[in-house]
């Protein structure tokens, strides 16, 4: 890796780290493109962002591709918030550069920023009204999406109504909103 690059790294690093303590901690995907993280030494740069701002800003894309049951929507995402996105996962439906698409999947996903840089998905989030700029470094523009909201686990366990005899179709008849007879 060039000075220069290092150095736009290391801005973007320090950048993010920045907007965590301003703005607050959340998710991040960022536009894929081979070319330009490449220069950074891997494709895989940013998903050191969580290691770098102490866990403040994590990474959507993660480590453990094999062990994630989100990956395939991980790389639909990307591929839709990315010019030139790698589409990786086999007979998967990718969009590339829709962005609407894109914001939609990043809600669904709990994901608070964005991070672009080529002009055809700077322009396009520009354009939005539910992306807010809200830092840049070197070529990165980062936006934070508008009524994002973190997936998070249920707050109670489901009720689990036994089997009984008789006809099964009928048991949600006996389950009582508030309280289950279980």
């Amino acid at each position: 890796m060039c000075s220069s690059d290092l150095n736009e790294y290391r801005a973007l690093l320090q950048t993010s780290k920045d907007l965590g303590a301003s703005r607050g901690c959340g998710r991040a995907l960022w536009e894929h493109q081979s070319d330009k993280y490449g220069s950074y030494g891997t494709p895989m740069a940013l998903m050191l962002l969580p290691f770098w701002t102490k866990g403040c800003i994590s990474s959507m894309e993660g480590l453990y591709f094999e062990a994630s049951g989100t990956t395939p929507y991980h790389f639909l995402a990307a591929s839709a918030a990315s010019e030139n996105a790698s589409d990786p996962v086999r007979a998967l439906r990718y969009d590339k550069n829709n962005i609407d698409l894109a914001v939609t999947y990043m809600r669904e996903l709990g994901i608070r920023y964005y991070f672009a840089f080529t002009k055809v998905m700077v322009d396009k989030a520009a354009a939005r009204t539910d992306l807010t700029e809200v830092a840049t470094s070197g070529p990165w523009h980062i936006y934070e999406i508008k009524d994002w909201a973190l997936v998070v686990p249920l707050a109670d366990e489901p009720v689990v109504v036994r089997a009984r005899s008789g006809d099964q179709r009928e048991r949600w008849l006996e389950v009582e909103i508030g309280r289950a007879h279980v």
